[in-house]
């Protein structure tokens, strides 16, 4: 049996200026092919989300508690609003796939968390360096979402 591997979508995510860069998936595929070792891989479909079983095993298991702590603590009253500063932002993940530095929308998670709760509309505002695409792209037809990005702006500097 072959050993097998995963192509995420990197490919469309490309800022040829940063270090990031789609190129970096091609040189590697490019070695592979040229080593004869693509032949001796098969591809994979994308892996499945992990579960919080799977999370817990390598960090502590308040970390997945306290990714959920702002949303939920809204939930319950406890608060009135609530702030995540989370790094990665997840704010360029797009529905179908990673993009930037970025594997999970984590602020779209948490506004459909609030919505499956009992939260009929829910407003995100985004500061931060970089526009937030994905969070853009996942509720741009959703009128249940208001979704507000401050971000510096200037020539080559992604998006």
């Amino acid at each position: 049996m072959k050993p097998g591997f995963v192509a995420l979508p990197a490919l469309a995510h490309d800022l040829p200026s940063h270090p990031e860069n789609n190129q970096r998936v091609t040189a590697i595929m490019d070695l592979l092919e040229q080593s004869g070792l693509r032949d001796q891989l098969r591809e994979l479909p994308s892996p499945k989300p992990a579960t919080r079983q799977q999370i817990e095993s390598v960090h502590v298991p308040d970390l997945y508690q306290q990714l959920k702590t702002a949303v939920d603590a809204v939930l319950v009253k406890a608060a009135e609003v609530g702030f995540a500063l989370i790094r990665p932002p997840g704010h360029h993940a797009v529905p179908t796939g990673p993009m930037g530095f970025c594997l999970f929308n984590n602020i779209a998670i948490a506004a459909r968390h609030a919505q499956a709760n009992g939260f009929e509309r829910v407003l995100i505002i985004d500061f931060d360096v970089h526009h937030g695409n994905g969070t853009q792209d996942i509720f741009y037809e959703d009128d249940s979402v208001l979704f507000m990005s401050s971000h510096y702006f200037a020539p080559g500097f992604y998006p």
